[in-house]
């Protein structure tokens, strides 16, 4: 299993940390960017992707993550455009958590779909045509979207949705070790 995680400027990495943990157990995780440099995470961290967007090959990937942050800084780049609609007409799992959904309504790929984002209600323009649901992580078809405070749901939604679990056992030992803070 490939799982991409997009890094760009003002990228939210804690966001999706523990659903790249819980991946890179399942295959290989791979960042991607517009461009091979560095970029700076909402957190003041320097990061370098492993490769452009635009030499990802969607049939290649299983799993594309978008962190929230500043969409601004990257909703508009073509690759990643094409390189949405491209892992969505093969039915690719896409997830967008905080602002990240805003990335995927200007692609287009929300019109018709439930979603929930963080600026759902000061960005609702860039919303229409997609349908807001309430809960901190949503599920519709092959788009998964959630609020920032679940983080930690989102990584687990992922992985069932992934089959990264080996039983009920297993991930019901997750949930304890990461939502409820169980030691292990």
């Amino acid at each position: 299993m490939r799982t991409c995680i997009l890094y760009y400027d003002s990228c939210a990495l804690f966001e999706v940390t523990i659903a790249a943990l819980f991946m890179k157990h399942a295959g290989e995780v791979v960042t991607v960017g517009p461009e091979i440099r560095d970029y700076e995470s909402w957190e003041g961290l320097r990061v370098r992707p492993h490769m452009r967007l635009k030499d990802l090959d969607a049939e290649n990937v299983d799993l594309f993550i978008l962190p929230g942050g500043d969409p601004d800084n990257v909703a508009d780049d073509p690759d990643l455009r094409r390189t949405l609609v491209a892992l969505n007409q093969k039915g690719k799992v896409i997830a967008a958590i905080c602002a990240g959904p805003v990335i995927l309504a200007r692609s287009g790929i929300l019109r018709g779909r439930r979603y929930n984002s963080s600026v759902a209600e000061e960005r609702k323009s860039e919303f229409a045509g997609a349908i807001h649901d309430d809960r901190d992580v949503v599920e519709d078809g092959n788009i998964v979207t959630a609020l920032p405070n679940a983080y930690v749901d989102l990584a687990l939604t992922l992985g069932k949705k992934m089959n990264i679990f080996e039983d009920r056992a297993d991930y019901d030992e997750t949930v304890r070790i990461y939502r409820e803070f169980e030691r292990s």
